[in-house]
C-alpha cells in the first residue's frame, strides 16, 4: 500500500492489480517429521534384567516379555538422539500400527516419568501371544502388562483419547469381535469454561462407541486408579476375580 499506482485506496495508501492474471500461491514448505529407526533403535535393546522391573511394577515378567519391554541406556539413546542430555537410561515398550509393525517406542524413566523416544509415533502395545475372543483395552503398556498378568488377553492404547484407528485395524486382523474398554479412575477435572469432565472415563465412554463392537466398559472401584493398582492392592486372583465378577452384570451393547 506504500508504492504509488493508479489506484488510490478509500482507506489511505494505493493498491496494485494483477492485469487480469492473478498469481499462482505458493504455501510454506512442510518439512516431513522425522520417524523413528526401528530396526537401528532395535539394536540398542538389553532384556536381560527385565525382572527387575517386573519387581517395580508388579507384574510378570512373562507379560513384559509379551510386550517386548526391553532396557536401552542413555549412551545407545544418544547413537540416534543426539540431542537427549540425561544420564540415565529408559525402559522401553513398542508401540505398534494396527497391522502389529513397531512405529514407535514408549519410555519409563526411573524417576517414573513416561514419554517416547524421538521420533515415535503413537502406537498400541499388542503383546506378542496367542489373541482369544475378548480383548481388554487399558491405557498405556503398565496396565497392558497387569492385565496380561491376571491371565486376560490385553491390547493397550496410547493413552485415553488415541489409538481409535489402529485399533479399528488390528481387533480386525486379529478376529476380535468383543471388547473390554478400561478406564482409569481419574479425578474430575475442570475445563476452562467451568465444565467439568473425567479424562480416562469419558474417553474409554467415546472409545466404546467409536469401535462399534459388542463390549463393556470397565472402571476400578475406589479408591483405585487402574488394573495395576488394582493389581498390586488385591493380588493376581482377587483382581481377576474382581474384574471378571463385574464384568458378568454389565450388558454387552455396540454403543
Amino acid at each position: 500500500m506504500r508504492v504509488q499506482s493508479d489506484h488510490a485506496a478509500a482507506d489511505g495508501g494505493w493498491y496494485h492489480d494483477y492485469n487480469g492474471e492473478r498469481p499462482a500461491y505458493i504455501g510454506k514448505p512442510r518439512i516431513a517429521p522425522r520417524r523413528i529407526n526401528v530396526a537401528e533403535v532395535s539394536k540398542s535393546f538389553n532384556s536381560t534384567s527385565i525382572d527387575t522391573l517386573a519387581r517395580q511394577l508388579g507384574v510378570s515378567v512373562q507379560s513384559l516379555e509379551a510386550i517386548e519391554a526391553a532396557w536401552v541406556s542413555a549412551e545407545n539413546i544418544r547413537k540416534f538422539d543426539a540431542d537427549y542430555k540425561s544420564n540415565d537410561g529408559a525402559w522401553t515398550f513398542p508401540m505398534k500400527n494396527g497391522m502389529g509393525e513397531t512405529v514407535g517406542f514408549r519410555t519409563r524413566y526411573s524417576n517414573g516419568n513416561k514419554l517416547a523416544l524421538k521420533g515415535s509415533q503413537g502406537g498400541l502395545f499388542i503383546p506378542d501371544i496367542e489373541p482369544e475372543d475378548i480383548a481388554y483395552l487399558p491405557e498405556g503398556p503398565t496396565d497392558t502388562a497387569a492385565l496380561l498378568t491376571m491371565g486376560f488377553y490385553a491390547i493397550g492404547r496410547p493413552s485415553c483419547n488415541s489409538g481409535t484407528e489402529f485399533l479399528r485395524q488390528a481387533l480386525k486382523r486379529l478376529k476380535i469381535y468383543r471388547v473390554v474398554v478400561i478406564a482409569d479412575n481419574d479425578e474430575e477435572k475442570t475445563r476452562p469454561n467451568g465444565t467439568k469432565w473425567r479424562p480416562g472415563l469419558d474417553g474409554a465412554r467415546k472409545l466404546k462407541k467409536d469401535l462399534g463392537l459388542m463390549s463393556v466398559l470397565w472402571m476400578p472401584p475406589n479408591p483405585v486408579k487402574d488394573a495395576r493398582s488394582l493389581l498390586n492392592k488385591a493380588g493376581i486372583d482377587a483382581a481377576r476375580y474382581i474384574i471378571s465378577d463385574s464384568i458378568k452384570s454389565k450388558c454387552w451393547t455396540r454403543v
